[in-house]
């Protein structure tokens, strides 16, 4: 598709996919209302904090490999180490942190956690350098790379669907 007319239409397949899960979600999910107990004050600072430190690390991850270790990428380094060390300041004294931390006395969850992490990884790993192997390594053409990657999201999101049946089971 984008061979013919160009890299944006491949964004066009989530025009149909947005229409069909707003009419699932309007149609069959539930309207819950939560009982409201007291006044809930939103994090603001967590949520701030939170964003500093994935956009920071976001850049960081892709200014290092570009730039290697320069003052300014240490810099960087150093301020998100310093925001996120904020942040679990933050999200300790907040009445309604964004990320309540008690969650990671789990020691289920913790594992749970790191499966999703690496999970999450190689999911991503592979679909973005895939289709650069199939076409750089092998010369296909961007449909026929596209065409050979389609598999991994219908195995993704099967396995995800029997993660779920798999965690649930033995929770």
């Amino acid at each position: 598709m984008s061979q013919h007319w160009g890299w944006c239409s491949t964004f066009l397949v989530n025009l149909p996919v947005g229409a069909a899960a707003l009419y699932f979600i309007g149609s069959h999910l539930p309207n819950l209302q939560r009982p409201r107990e007291g006044g809930v004050k939103i994090d603001w600072a967590g949520a701030a904090l939170v964003a500093l430190v994935l956009g920071g690390f976001q850049a960081l991850i892709e200014a290092l490999p570009k730039d290697g270790f320069t003052t300014g990428n240490i810099a960087l380094g150093m301020g998100v180490a310093a925001c996120a060390a904020a942040l679990l300041i933050c999200e300790r004294r907040a009445t309604h942190p964004i990320i309540p931390l008690d969650i990671f006395r789990d020691s289920q969850l913790n594992t749970l956690f790191t499966l999703s992490f690496l999970a999450g990884f190689v999911m991503f790993s592979l679909i973005f350098f895939a289709p650069l192997l199939l076409q750089g390594g092998f010369g296909l053409s961007p449909q026929e790379a596209g065409l050979l990657a389609t598999p991994i999201a219908a195995c993704i999101a099967l396995g995800s669907f029997i993660n779920t049946s798999i965690v649930t089971f033995f929770t």
